[in-house]
Order: structure tokens, then sequence, then C-alpha cells
């Protein structure tokens, strides 16, 4: 064993050392017991209740299985111990999470009362059981009308309260003590890895470092949550800018969002103040807790942060915040024991996701700290939204850049110009849910002088628009999830929660066909642009539209020159009979340079962007069509191909676009050799494109 290994192992045995000496200063008799019942650990008081029990010899129990102890109870005593035993083995099957049981256990001199609580503990890959022994001999006196000394009670409820308030103080001044081992601990792990290592040591230091940061995360949890119940936690009341903390929370949790390929979309109501005074550090920490939790908990789709105005009165704010998620939910029966220490929705959440169960019962106290409250709702498999209040003072407000609402992908950020054309303060939100869509739809507006906010669907386009008003909402048609027409409906319903439902909803889509056309005006929208975007037509739609009292204002939906155009070649390529004809889309260029430099005005910039974007993204929806037409399903690949048809041609891959519009309609007849035949067509025609990109 090298000189820092010893090192390491020595600082290991202090911290467990000092583990027994906490526990060893807790009232009541205390036992950690393994998965089998094994006695792990146990404190001094435990020892002279074991001596009391029948134990003997210098372990007192240590290493001995408490469930056999209570199988070999006999006499009085057998009845409660097969009570004891049935709760506890209830615990080890995850049947329930606490039993409690009261029993008497007289001696020879006086009457003394129990209350046994059994607690399962999960933690990281596995659980432990808790077990602890309550004297409650005096309270069952009073109870039993035995205490008749009424000053006597009182003291005896003081003295259980000083020591329980002792506990907590305990535990919350052990701050720096618990800190310093560990962190010499984390610090020598290390050095260590800066030391040259064999594959087996770097294997060992990477289980220490991830043992002792998972270790530190608890010790920290379990301080916050002493010092608020030891009524140590003081609150700050210092000035400070609320945007600027909510930004600094989702800059910091956005790269994990990014790892699971998650938005992280942030929106301020229009009344939200952003100078405030009060305690931005625990603000801070309850907003991080709830993000972090439902970033955790979502493998696909993404987490909105709203924050608002629930009151405000006499220079004070309570701000009403929500964190939702698109997650895997919780159950109604689960959610009840959410704000608890040491619990979360499900045990097996903790093996599959980590984390302490301490999170959200911090939060509960800390929002009850800044007079306000939390609560959640939810459904399993349909995601989870927290909502919380807290107050504080209001210190004024300035103004706000960049937007209120942003979607947190550092590719697509909500673009501000400072150009003087009539159209540059208008309020724009652009619904899309395909990233290089995005990127070349913000790319034209801001070369038109203009500014966007970014929703992936229809239902953070509704959240954005109930918390802030917009001028005009350009809206995809087709996307997962809700989809623009169901969004542009409820937009329209008076009884929405939206702020203002005559707001113009230009549609974009890839079909600009008679029927769909129709469709939008049912839905309640004023127009449509078809996809591949034009900047002309972009331009004439937000000057006919976001304008709205403007002289020249058209309202009408009378569809576009390179609509109708779209239109025309969207109808000419209904599917045929493929056999002993060429392949139509092979008429057609891979890229289309030149139509791309002139819709995005030839910024070299901008165009290397989005063909990289595009190069990214379609492999993956290849994927899913492949997969469609391997199951034949008809409905999935008609969507599919649409969405591989919007992108292409909005990037000029015009080959692709028109293998992708022949599978679309092949799809819509159910013609399976069709669709395969289209499907080939557009993997070829992209391996062409990926080429040909690759080699400029």
């Amino acid at each position: 064993m090298s000189r820092e290994e010893e090192i390491v192992e020595e600082q290991t045995v202090k911290e467990m050392a000092f583990v027994q000496s906490v526990i060893d200063a807790m009232p009541s008799h205390i036992a950690i017991l393994d998965r089998s019942g094994k006695i792990l650990l146990i404190n001094s008081v435990w020892r002279g209740f074991a001596r009391a029990n029948g134990f003997s010899g210098e372990d007192l129990g240590l290493g001995d299985n408490y469930f056999d102890v209570c199988r070999s109870a006999v006499g009085k005593s057998a009845q409660g111990a097969s009570e004891v035993l049935s709760g506890l083995l209830a615990l080890k099957e995850n049947q329930r999470d606490q039993f409690t049981l009261q029993y008497p256990c007289h001696s020879r001199t006086e009457q003394r009362w129990f209350i046994l609580e059994a607690t399962r503990l999960s933690f990281g890959n596995g659980f432990y059981i808790l077990v602890a022994h309550h004297n409650i001999s005096i309270r069952k006196m009073a109870e039993d009308g035995l205490q008749k000394s009424v000053i006597g009670l009182e003291e005896a409820k003081d003295a259980a309260e000083e020591a329980n308030l002792a506990k907590s103080e305990f535990l919350a001044n052990m701050s720096h003590e618990i800190r310093t081992p560990m962190n010499a601990i984390i610090g020598m792990t290390h050095l260590l890895d800066d030391t040259p290592l064999n594959a087996d040591q770097q294997e060992h230091i990477n289980i220490i470092r991830a043992s002792a940061d998972m270790l530190m995360a608890l010790i920290n949890d379990i301080l916050d949550l002493s010092k608020i119940e030891a009524g140590k936690l003081d609150l700050e009341h210092l000035d400070f800018d609320l945007f600027e903390i909510i930004d600094g929370v989702v800059e910091m949790l956005s790269p994990r969002a990014r790892e699971k390929g998650l938005d992280i979309l942030k929106v301020f109501g229009p009344d939200v103040p952003n100078l405030l005074r009060g305690d931005s550090a625990r603000l801070q920490q309850v907003v991080l807790n709830l993000l972090s939790n439902a970033i955790k908990f979502t493998q696909e789709g993404g987490v909105t942060l709203c924050i608002g105005v629930a009151e405000e009165e006499k220079g004070k704010v309570l701000l009403r915040g929500t964190v939702t998620d698109t997650g895997i939910g919780i159950s109604k029966s689960r959610m009840k024991r959410l704000f608890h220490p040491f619990s979360q929705a499900d045990s097996s959440m903790s093996r599959r996701y980590g984390g302490t169960g301490l999170g959200l019962a911090i939060c509960l106290r800390l929002v009850r700290l800044m007079d306000g409250e939390i609560d959640v709702n939810s459904r399993e498999g349909e995601g989870t939204t927290f909502i919380f209040t807290a107050a504080f003072e209001k210190r004024g407000q300035k103004d706000r850049a960049p937007s209120e609402l942003q979607k947190e992908n550092p590719e697509e950020k909500p673009l501000i110009s400072g150009t003087s054309v009539p159209w540059a303060a208008l309020r724009i939100l652009l619904v899309e849910d395909q990233p290089t869509n995005q990127k070349v739809a913000l790319g034209m507006l801001k070369k038109l002088g203009c500014s966007a906010d970014v929703a992936s669907d229809g239902s953070q386009a509704l959240a954005a628009l109930e918390a802030r008003s917009y001028d005009l909402v350009f809206m995809d048609v087709q996307m997962p999830g809700m989809n623009g027409f169901e969004a542009t409906r409820i937009i329209r319903d008076p009884n929405s929660n939206v702020l203002d439902h005559e707001i113009p909803v230009i549609a974009m889509t890839a079909h600009a066909i008679k029927g769909d056309r129709q469709r939008c005006i049912a839905a309640g929208m004023d127009d449509y642009i078809a996809k591949p975007i034009h900047p002309e037509v972009l331009r004439e739609k937000i000057f006919a539209h976001g304008l709205r009292s403007g002289p020249d204002a058209d309202l009408s939906l009378p569809g576009s020159v390179a609509a109708e155009k779209t239109l025309l070649n969207d109808a000419a390529a209904d599917p045929k009979d493929l056999d002993g004809q060429d392949l139509p889309w092979k008429a057609y260029p891979v890229l289309d340079r030149r139509e791309l430099m002139e819709r995005l005005e030839e910024d070299e910039e901008l165009i290397q962007s989005v063909l990289e974007l595009f190069l990214h993204s379609v492999p993956e929806v290849i994927a899913k069509l492949a997969e469609a037409v391997e199951a034949e399903n008809f409905d999935e690949i008609r969507f599919h191909a649409h969405t591989i048809k919007g992108m292409a041609a909005n990037i000029s891959a015009r080959r692709i676009r028109e293998a992708a519009l022949y599978a679309e309609r092949a799809a819509g007849k159910k013609d399976l050799a069709g669709v395969k035949t289209a499907a080939e067509g557009i993997e070829n025609a992209f391996s062409l494109f990926r080429d040909m990109v690759e080699a400029e």
C-alpha cells in the first residue's frame, strides 16, 4: 500500500470514529441493520439496552442478526418480538417505509414503556434499516393517570424538547468538524489522481471520489435540515437581481440538460420586479433543487420554469414559481410523503437516480421561512409540476435584457437587434421543434431586424403566451406532443389563460396544399408560410400581421407566390408505379447552394452552421423512419417523412426533400413498396449530401 493510500485509509478510520461519536450523543437506543438484519452499528445507549435484554460480551449484539433475535424470543416478549419481526420484514420487502410499535419493558423496580421506530433508508444502490427505541415511560404514565405531578410532567416535556433541540444543535454545530476530514479525503483523492496509477488503482480512486462526493452531499443536506430544525438558520436580507439569480441557476444546469437532449425554458411574467430584497441564496437553493430534480427524472422533452407574481402590496411581493417537466411523473399515493426527510416517491428511485430524499424536505422548510408554501401536481408517466411561493421586499425594476423568455440552448439564444425597421420592437414567438428549422428562421428574423423567443412545442408556446404578451406567433403545424392546430385552438379559446386571444398566428407548414390551408383557417390561424421559408415572404407576413394597426395590414389567408409554387410541386409528386421508371427525386440537385445562399442572404457563417446542425439532427429522424417502415406503421412514416421534408427544404437539400415528400404521399396511400423505395432514396440522398458538405 502506498503512503497516499495509507493516508486515505487513516482518514476513513478517523471519520468512522467520528460518526460513532455522533450517534453516541443521541438520547435514544440506535442501531443500524443491513438488508439481512445484521447489526452493523450501535450507540452507547443501545449497549445499555442490550445488556438489559440479555446480550453479553464486548460486542453486545454487533454482528448478530436482529431478525433471528426476534424469532428466538420466548415468554412474555414473544408476541411483541413477533410484531417487530413482521414490521421489519415489511420494511425489507419495501412494503412500507416506517414501522412503529409501543411496548412495555418493565424492570423489577419500575415500569418502563418504549416506542420502537424502524425506518427504511435508501442510499445509493441499496438500503439500510434504522432501529430506534425511545423511552416514553413518563408520557405513558401520564396517559395512564400514573403521573400525579403536573410540574413533573412539564419538566419531562421540557426535558424532551431540550433533548431534541440539543440533538439538532449538536448536528448543526458539527458543520466544520465533519467537513474538515471529508475535505481531506476528497483532496487526497485528487492528489493521488495526479500520480502515475495503473488501471486498478485508477478505478479504486474513482470509487473513493464518487463515494466521498455522495457522502458530502448527504452531510450537507443533513446539516441544512438540522440547522433549520434547531432554529440556527437565519435568512439574509440583501438587495439582489432576481433575473441574474435565475439566469445563474439555469446556466449552471444547462450542460446537464444538453447531455440528455432536454430544453430548459424560463419564463418571467410581465409584472415581475427584478430588483428585490431578501435571501437570494436560499431562493437559488430552492430553484436549483427543483430544476435539478426535473432534469434528473426527465428522459425526453424539456423543463419549464415560470416566475410570476402571486400577490403584491405595500412594497412587498409574493413570487409564484412553477417548475414543470415531461418526466416520469408521480402517483397520488407517493406524493403524500415527498416532502418528508429521507423520502422519495419510490425507493427504487434512489437506486436508479440517486439522491438522499432530503432536497424537497429542505425546500419546504426554506420557502416557509420565506413566508411561502410548496405543492406538487403530477400524474404517473405524464410529468410533474412543483409550485412554490416566497415573499420579498420590492426594490424596483430595470430593463430586462435579454428577453424574459428563453430556451436554454446556446445555439438558439433569442436574438436582439438594434435596427430601426418598423417591426424591430415586435415581440415574436417562434414555435418550432426541429433545431435546424429554428436556426434558419431565427437567422432570417435577425436579418430582418427582429428578435424572437423559441418554444419547442404547443405546450411550451401556451406557457409563454400565458406569461407575457407577444405581437406575432409563427407556429409550426406538425410537432410531437401538442401540434400547432391544437395550440392555436386553445389560444383562440376565451376561457384559456393566454393573455391575447386575438394574437396573429401564422402557420409554418411543409404541406402547403389546399386541404391544409382549410385546416389552418378552421384552427383559427391567420395565415401560413410554406417551407422552405423565403425571406421576402417572411418580411411580407411580419408587415401584414405584426403591425396590426398599419394601413397596409392584410389579415386574409391568400398564401404567397412561394407557397403556390410549393403547392404545385407537392401536387406533382403524387406516388406512381416506379417499375421501369427513373426515381423522380434524382432529377433534383443534392444541395441547391445558390438557393440556400439567396434565402440566407449569403451569410456564410449562418449557412455553415445550419448545414452542420442538419447533418447532426437528421440521422436520428431517418432512423425513426426506418423503424416505422419496418413496423409498417403508416402514420409514423408520414410524420417522420414530413419532418425530414421540412428540414431538408429549409436548407435547400432538394433531393432529400423530394424523396421525403414521395414517402409521405406513399404512406398516405398505404403504398408500402413506394415507401420503402423512397426511404432508401432518402438515405442515399443524405449520404451524398453529407459527402458533399464534408468535402467543402
